[in-house]
């Protein structure tokens, strides 16, 4: 043999020895050193493969074909592995972790080992479905499998693993959260102490961000922990972890990172760290006002301005119920100190405001509502002129508010800020609401300023291009009537009977407008203008049978029975007095009518119709009800002397325990009137005994006539 073939031949021997040395230590399991915190990571301790390692099904085709082929051939071609490694990852991007578990057992079964992102691909994958106990489970196992085939977790893996508890258990429902994030993160920890701490302030922000987003109960030991390593994190992320805590309700966590915070060289507290402790105790915590406040001081003593957000949650706070102060105060004085302490902190807020920021309306509506409450309309007003300097626009449910404090101001009759506010809600678009336009009318009318009243409705007209509530002409017509402007009165009435005419009115709208015809009949009445008056009297009865339905058709209403009656006795009418109170639809059951029909009886000269009147009525009324017109009536008989008439009314009031100094002196001009000087003279002795003073005339009439002339006589 030549030296050639020789050397050939020598070759494939050592060729072949070296492959067979190789395959055998090749396919030996070797079980490398692991470390015993990375051990205690999971509460499952390893154990052969789990089931869901195990392939269920072999592939017909493709790369698991190619892959088990090779498997029981001489090892995994390398790019065969990545292949397999690469479909292993777009499994986890689809959350298809069960075919991703198959894809690696195909790489296990070729006796090789995936690369840790190829496992971090899978934890990612688990841990976004962390809301189901089997995921964390698997989760766990497979990092003990990782751990056990000599590929160590590294800084992604356990960082995926907190995400992943933190964004879907809670420390509350899930108790063991919380240790097994604390040894996530130390071993997350270690990671990156080994790598010299690369970026590792990035991640953490990560962290606190997404715990703070879901209040996490791990947050506060997460930082504690960054501290204590010397992680030099930015404000930004301090203010989140302090946002997070306040948000799982560790307000305590909250101010103890704070503390951190001001003894720290790098993350110096500005005010949004102040204003979340603060916002803390005094939303989210009882009685956490005393120790908001504490917090306020720390931030004057650090030299911290505070901004609006500071003084708008301390005004709300103030403006709850809870707030109370620590030494018991009258309820009145309570009220007092927290409106002043309120106008305080409203005018740091607004001064400590920028221009473009805006007091939010959840805000401004929670200091209204107190306002509003303890009757503060002047603080109401001063709140809006505030706004409304910096061009706030106000939501309709603030814009209420104001149109109340327009009612307080209008039962207060305080016009002129009523109407001020009232003009520029009008002008800015916030309409003229029913109740703030008839407290003003109301008032204008009991000051007597019905042209100020008048222009309410014409600033109305004109700006909103529509007329106003017929209740508010109803209220003009009757109180130009009151002052005897009948003119104006018609104008009014004029635009009632329009809008009677024009619009389908509800059962408020009618009774103002029947009210507006019974008004507009007695200013008739008023001036002597009987025909008219008997004119709009058709034209009710007509309208009344519009409204009115059932039995209530056929009879007259009360009201409107008063003032015919009434009318018809200033016009001295007696027959149309007469023919009124025989028609079927009039009642006199009312007492009020009874009483007014007694009246216009007297007014007409007939006191025997009065007197015959009241006794009709007393049928149907006790003396009580009726003592004004018995009183009226008896004195109508004293004037005439009628003595008989006179002691049977006296002995009715007497009897019912209802005898006063008038009637004992009607009763003494009676019996002067008719003659009797006997019984004027007892009457006289009885009233000088009583001490009863006597008018100057009736005093000189006794003296000098009545007795006198009884005497001659």
């Amino acid at each position: 043999m030549s030296s050639s073939g020789s050397t050939l031949c020598r070759r494939l021997w050592i060729k072949h020895l070296c492959y067979d040395i190789f395959h055998s230590h090749h396919t030996r399991f070797v079980s490398p050193a692991t470390r015993q915190n990375q051990r205690m990571l999971s509460q499952v301790n390893y154990q052969p493969p789990p089931s869901f390692l195990t392939p269920t099904y072999t592939s017909a085709t493709g790369i698991s074909d190619i892959a088990t082929k090779h498997s029981n051939d001489k090892g995994l071609p390398v790019h065969l592995r990545k292949a397999l490694e690469q479909q292993i990852s777009e499994y986890a991007k689809a959350n298809q972790i069960d075919r991703a578990h198959r894809s690696l057992q195909q790489i296990y079964h070729s006796g090789l080992t995936p690369s840790v992102s190829t496992y971090n691909r899978i934890v990612k994958a688990l841990a976004k479905q962390f809301q189901h106990q089997q995921r964390r489970i698997e989760a766990h196992a497979l990092m003990d499998d990782m751990i056990h085939r000599g590929v160590m977790p590294n800084h992604q893996t356990y960082l995926q693993m907190i995400l992943g508890y933190t964004i879907h258990t809670t420390t509350t429902t899930h108790p063991d959260t919380l240790p097994k994030i604390q040894l996530l993160f130390d071993n997350f920890m270690r990671c990156e102490r080994e790598r010299g701490f690369k970026r590792t302030h990035h991640k953490i922000k990560k962290v606190a961000e997404v715990m703070a987003g879901v209040g996490h109960g791990a947050l506060l030991y997460v930082m504690n922990s960054s501290m204590a390593a010397n992680i030099k994190l930015d404000v930004a992320t301090w203010n989140s972890a302090l946002a997070g805590c306040v948000k799982g309700g560790d307000i305590a966590g909250a101010e103890q990172l704070l503390e951190i915070m001001r003894l720290s060289a790098h993350s110096i507290p500005d005010a949004t760290s102040y204003h979340t402790v603060i916002g803390g105790y005094l939303n989210n915590q009882e009685g956490g006002l005393d120790s908001a406040i504490e917090v306020f001081q720390k931030m004057k003593n650090d030299r911290v301005v505070a901004d609006y957000r500071i003084y708008r949650d301390f005004m709300c706070a103030y403006a709850t119920d809870s707030i109370q102060t620590a030494t018991p105060l009258p309820q009145q004085q309570q009220q007092g100190a927290s409106a002043d302490t309120l106008q305080r902190l409203w005018q740091a807020m607004m001064t400590t405001m920028t221009d473009g920021q805006k007091v939010d309306d959840k805000s401004l509506v929670t200091l209204l509502d107190y306002y509003l409450r303890n009757h503060c309309y002047s603080a109401m007003e001063q709140v809006y002129w505030d706004l409304r300097q910096r061009g706030f626009t106000f939501s309709k449910r603030s814009a209420l508010y104001f149109h109340k404090a327009i009612c307080g101001f209008a039962q207060r009759q305080h016009l002129i800020s009523g109407i001020s506010l009232f003009y520029d809600l009008l002008a800015y678009g916030h309409g003229a609401k029913y109740s703030s336009t008839a407290s003003l009318l109301r008032a204008c009318v009991l000051r007597g300023q019905l042209d100020m009243a008048q222009q309410i409705l014409d600033v109305m007209e004109e700006t909103l291009q529509q007329s106003a509530s017929v209740d508010h002409y109803a209220t003009m017509v009757r109180a130009y009537i009151q002052q005897g402007q009948l003119e104006s009165a018609n104008m009014m009435f004029l635009k009632v009977q329009q809008l009677s005419e024009s619009h389908q009115l509800v059962l408020s709208g009618q009774v103002s407008v029947l009210a507006s015809y019974q008004a507009m009949i007695r200013g008739y009445f008023n001036q002597h203008q009987g025909d008219m008056a008997q004119s709009l009297f058709e034209q009710y009865l007509q309208q009344q049978q519009q409204y009115k339905s059932g039995d209530d058709k056929h009879t007259m209403d009360k009201n409107l029975v008063g003032v015919m009656v009434e009318g018809y006795g200033w016009l001295g009418e007696t027959k149309k007095l007469d023919d009124f109170l025989s028609r079927d639809d009039v009642a006199l059951d009312d007492i009020r009518t009874r009483t007014v029909l007694v009246q216009a009886r007297l007014d007409l000269g007939d006191v025997d119709g009065a007197e015959r009147d009241l006794k009709e009525g007393l049928k149907t009324n006790n003396i009580q009800s009726l003592r004004s017109s018995i009183q009226a009536v008896l004195l109508g008989l004293a004037l005439n002397g009628n003595v008989a008439s006179c002691e049977y009314w006296v002995d009715q009031l007497s009897s019912s325990n209802l005898m006063d100094d008038d009637t004992q002196r009607a009763l003494l001009v009676c019996y002067g009137q008719a003659g009797e000087t006997v019984k004027l003279k007892q009457a006289y002795v009885n009233l000088n005994r009583q001490g009863i003073k006597l008018a100057d005339g009736i005093e000189n009439k006794i003296k000098s006539q009545w007795l006198t002339s009884n005497v001659q006589s």
